[in-house]
């Protein structure tokens, strides 16, 4: 198990990891120092423990705010089969929707803008059933 040399705020210390991963333990420092870079302006006469709680802080809030945004793309990724289940129901067959589009007297290029929109929106919800079955 190698141990990797990190820098953290002006302080070496030796990070035992797995086996490859000394790359990614250094990149995790340098994100550690840019968050202690952040804070220290707003904090210059506090002890190394206070900026370094700071920064911990600063990290946690963003940690969250990551994790609140992947749970609402989860809830919408769940959501997207009913999604799609709806766009059916308020799409029907290019027959019935050329017929209905006649009953409000429309000019033919106004007609077809609106059946190509039509035709637009049933290939996108072909696109999103085949990512949803995927």
């Amino acid at each position: 198990m190698p141990a990797v040399p990190v820098l953290i705020h002006g302080k070496t210390y030796s990070i035992n990891c797995a086996d490859g991963e000394q790359e990614r333990i250094k990149k995790l420092s340098d994100f550690v120092n840019e968050k202690i870079a952040s804070i220290l302006p707003s904090c210059r006469s506090a002890n190394e423990a206070t900026i370094l709680s700071f920064s911990l802080l600063a990290i946690a809030d963003e940690m969250f705010q990551i994790r609140h945004y992947v749970q609402q793309m989860e809830q919408k990724w769940q959501n997207m089969p009913a999604a799609v289940e709806n766009t059916k129901m308020v799409m029907p067959e290019p027959i019935v929707q050329q017929q209905y589009i006649r009953t409000f007297h429309l000019d033919t290029e106004t007609q077809s803008k609106i059946l190509e929109l039509m035709e637009g929106i049933k290939t996108l919800r072909q696109d999103m059933e085949q990512v949803v079955s995927s």
